[in-house]
């Protein structure tokens, strides 16, 4: 099947700061006759991904932090059925 997932980031403003607030949107192409479930993960690396806990919506509120402003981030979907 022809799968993608587009990941969009918004936030107020013109620039992203430390300390403000952006959103990641993750929209799915394909997915319509699958049953699934997302889980957003951070790493630091692009190589190594941990899981955000409770972090299992198609939107993500991230805050800007000097810890995280390099990361990487990525949705994983995990098909369950076939619909």
């Amino acid at each position: 099947p022809d799968r993608y997932i587009d990941i969009y980031a918004v936030w107020d403003g013109e620039e992203l700061l430390f300390g403000m607030n952006a959103q990641l949107i993750a929209v799915l192409h394909g997915y319509e006759n699958v049953a699934y479930t997302l889980q957003w993960q951070i790493s630091a690396d692009n190589i190594e991904f941990q899981d955000i806990k409770d972090a299992t919506d198609a939107r993500l509120n991230v805050t800007v932090t000097e810890e995280n402003y390099l990361s990487w981030w990525r949705v994983q979907v995990l098909i369950t059925d076939v619909l």
